[in-house]
C-alpha cells in the first residue's frame, strides 16, 4: 500500500504531464490552443493502451467460460472437454498469460493470425 499510495502518484505525475513527448508537443505548439490540442491527443493515445492489451484478455476469458458453462456447446474450440487436462485453464493464473495468443490461435482465420503472430 505504501508503494501505491507514494511511489503510484511519482509515476503519474512523470507519465501524465513530464513525458518529453508532452513536452515537446507543448514546447513546438503554434500557439495555446495548439498546445491544448497536443496534450489532448497525447492523453488519448496514453489511454489507448490498455484497452487493447486488457479487452483481449477479456474476450478471451469470456469465451473459456461460457464454453465451460456450456460444456463445450458454444464456442467449443475454447475448451477441448476430451483433452481438458491439456487445454489450458484461462481461470488460473499461469494459464491466463495464454489468453491472448489464445485468442489469435482459435479466432482468427489465417492470413490474420499469421499478420498477428508476425507482430507479436
Amino acid at each position: 500500500w505504501t508503494g501505491m499510495l507514494i511511489g503510484q502518484p511519482i509515476m503519474s505525475v512523470w507519465y501524465w504531464c513530464v513525458d518529453q513527448t508532452l513536452v515537446q508537443r507543448v514546447f513546438s505548439a503554434r500557439s495555446l490552443s495548439h498546445a491544448q490540442g497536443g496534450c489532448s491527443l497525447a492523453g488519448y493515445l496514453k489511454i489507448l493502451p490498455p484497452f487493447l492489451m486488457v479487452i483481449p484478455g477479456m474476450i478471451a476469458r469470456c469465451f473459456f467460460e461460457e464454453c465451460l458453462s456450456s460444456e463445450g456447446v458454444r464456442f467449443p474450440q475454447w475448451c477441448d472437454m476430451e483433452n481438458i487436462q491439456r487445454s489450458p485453464d484461462l481461470s488460473k493464473g499461469p494459464g491466463s498469460n495464454q489468453a491472448y495468443p489464445l485468442l489469435i490461435t482459435r479466432s482468427f482465420p489465417d492470413g490474420l493470425r499469421g499478420l498477428m503472430v508476425v507482430s507479436m
